[in-house]
C-alpha cells in the first residue's frame, strides 16, 4: 500500500470501487457471486497484484461470464475508475511544478568607507633637520651547515695486491732447512771383546754353569700311606607302615 500513489491510496481508503461495482451488478444484470467476484479483481487491479489479462481471466473462469460482457466491464471500468485517477495524479504532478511568484530581493545596503582628509603641513614651522641614518653591518646568517672537509676521515690505505692466480702450488717453495757440507764418518768398528780365562774342565762332563746345559733331574716326593679299607655295611630294612598316614581318621 505504502508503494501506491497517494490518488489510488486514498481511493482505496475510502471504498469507492464498491460502489462502481454495485453500478455494473445492476448495469450488467449480474448475480450476488458474480458481483463479488467482480469487486474482488477490481480490488486487485487498483492494488497492482493483477494485471488487466489476468483480470479478465477471473471474470471468464470465476463468474463465467461471456466475452461481450467481459469487454463491457472492462470499459466501464477504465471510464469510471482509471481515467479520472489518472487525470487526478496529473493534476497532483503539475502542482508542485507552479511556483509562486518569486520574492523581491531586499537590496544590500552599501557601507561606504570613512573618508580620509589629509591636512596640509604649516608652512611657519621649520623644516626638520635630516637625520642622519647609522650604517649598520649587515646580517650573517651563522652557518647551515659545517665543514665536511674536516669531518671526513684520511682515506684508507690500499688493501695489498692477491698473488696472481697463474702461479699453480707446486711453484711456490717450501720451507726447508739447508745442511751444511759436513763430512762422513767413517765405517764404524765393533768393540773387541774381553778375553776371558779358560778355566781347565774335568773329563767327567761339562761344567754346571755352562749355558744351555740343562739342570740335574730332582728326586721324585714321597708317596703318602695307604689307609686300610673298611668294609662297607648295608643299610637296615624299612618298616613298612600298618597304617595310611595320610588317610583321615573315622569317628
Amino acid at each position: 500500500m505504502q508503494t501506491l500513489p497517494p490518488p489510488i491510496r486514498s481511493y482505496l481508503a475510502q471504498g469507492r470501487y464498491t460502489s462502481v461495482a454495485k453500478n455494473l451488478m445492476m448495469k450488467h444484470r449480474l448475480r450476488i457471486d458474480q458481483a463479488g467476484i467482480l469487486e474482488r479483481e477490481i480490488m486487485l487491479l487498483l492494488m497492482g497484484i493483477e494485471n488487466p489479462d489476468e483480470f479478465t481471466q477471473s471474470l471468464a473462469e470465476e463468474a463465467k461470464l461471456d466475452e461481450q460482457t467481459i469487454n463491457g466491464i472492462v470499459q466501464d471500468v477504465n471510464e469510471q475508475i482509471f481515467i479520472p485517477l489518472r487525470e487526478e495524479m496529473r493534476r497532483g504532478e503539475q502542482k508542485p511544478q507552479q511556483s509562486g511568484p518569486a520574492a523581491p530581493v531586499a537590496p544590500r545596503a552599501t557601507i561606504l568607507p570613512p573618508r580620509t582628509t589629509v591636512i596640509p603641513a604649516n608652512p611657519q614651522m621649520p623644516s626638520r633637520p635630516p637625520e642622519a641614518f647609522v650604517s649598520v653591518p649587515k646580517y650573517a646568517p651563522p652557518p647551515k651547515y659545517f665543514k665536511l672537509q674536516n669531518k671526513i676521515p684520511p682515506p684508507a690505505p690500499p688493501p695489498p695486491k692477491p698473488l696472481g692466480t697463474d702461479r699453480l702450488l707446486e711453484d711456490h717453495e717450501e720451507p726447508h732447512i739447508e745442511f751444511h757440507n759436513v763430512p762422513s764418518p767413517g765405517p764404524r768398528m765393533a768393540p773387541p771383546r774381553p778375553s776371558i780365562a779358560r778355566q781347565p774342565t774335568s773329563e767327567a762332563g761339562p761344567p754346571p754353569n755352562l749355558p744351555g746345559a740343562m739342570p740335574p733331574p730332582r728326586p721324585a716326593p714321597p708317596s703318602p700311606a695307604a689307609s686300610p679299607s673298611r668294609p662297607k655295611t648295608s643299610p637296615p630294612p624299612a618298616e613298612g607302615y600298618s597304617a595310611d598316614p595320610y588317610r583321615e581318621p573315622i569317628e
